[in-house]
């Protein structure tokens, strides 16, 4: 995606438009088992659960635009993140947005996206004030309702830390 969902250490960067009212499951490398569930299609908006031990745990929301981009993130008793316009996943080419955290600081970003085939190779440059450095590269591929099926990337700010995410079904 997915601006950037953290589970623990884990990052998400997909999200894509849901059409279908069925939810997604995924796993992530590092164990983690997140199901995205629209709840209400007109304003694209899916709920997040993470699977525990005794069931699903509400973790949190995704708002989309028309497009399947990411307009908000909000983590339960966390607050939101907003990507203004939005997260620019699905641009082909070069698109900047304004991530705004919860605290309300905000980081400009850039995104390069590439497409060949089904598969999206991108790479996401942040601004904190030193000009544009390289934080996360990535691929996705999209199942046919939109969201991601697979996605592996790399984050490269401060630290070396590599993630992944697969569809499952459930």
């Amino acid at each position: 995606m997915i601006g950037l969902l953290r589970l623990g250490c884990t990052v998400v960067l997909f999200a894509g438009a849901a059409q279908a009212q069925a939810p997604a499951v995924y796993e992530f490398c590092g164990g983690a088992i997140v199901r995205m569930t629209p709840i209400d299609e007109p304003k694209r908006v899916l709920r997040l659960d993470v699977e525990g031990n005794d069931g699903w745990i509400k973790y949190g929301q995704i708002t989309l635009d028309a497009e399947g981009r990411r307009r908000s993130l909000e983590i339960d008793g966390r607050g939101a993140t907003v990507f203004e316009p939005h997260n620019c996943e699905k641009t082909v080419g070069i698109c900047q947005y304004v991530e705004t955290d919860p605290k309300g600081t905000s980081i400009k970003k850039s995104r390069i996206n590439g497409r060949e085939g089904d598969q999206w190779d991108y790479s996401i440059l942040e601004n904190r004030g030193n000009g544009f450095e390289l934080a996360v590269i990535g691929k996705v591929t999209y199942a046919d309702d939109g969201l991601a099926q697979e996605e592996f990337w790399t984050s490269v700010t401060s630290y070396t830390k590599d993630g992944c995410a697969k569809r499952i079904l459930r």
